[in-house]
């Protein structure tokens, strides 16, 4: 089943606002080859804060988020962690096209 992540928004660490428009496209890079995400669907759904330094690659930092987005909807949904995921900080609306789960706290 496609998963659909209507908006997501990043709140990076200070200092880092010249990275973020690179690290938001990764971000979608790395959600986009994640064959794990589980189904359901949520008004809104809140990960972090996460701890992000600043010292490691854009690539890194937004594996790091997706990592994080993943653990949180699977978590919602129910779903069993895989051996990959890992922790970040992002808020962010994920929907994918199946029951509604209604709003996450």
């Amino acid at each position: 089943m496609k998963t659909e992540i209507d908006q997501i928004r990043l709140q990076l660490p200070q200092g880092m606002e010249r990275r973020a428009q690179r690290i938001g496209r990764l971000l979608g890079e790395s959600l986009a080859r994640r064959t794990d995400l589980p189904a359901g669907s949520f008004a809104r759904l809140r990960v972090g804060p996460l701890s992000l330094d600043p010292g490691h690659g854009d690539r890194a930092i937004a594996d790091r988020i997706a990592d994080s987005l993943v653990r949180a909807i699977r978590s919602e949904t129910g779903a069993q962690p895989t051996s990959s995921e890992r922790s970040p900080r992002a808020v962010g609306r994920a929907r994918t096209p199946s029951r509604p789960l209604g709003p996450a706290a």
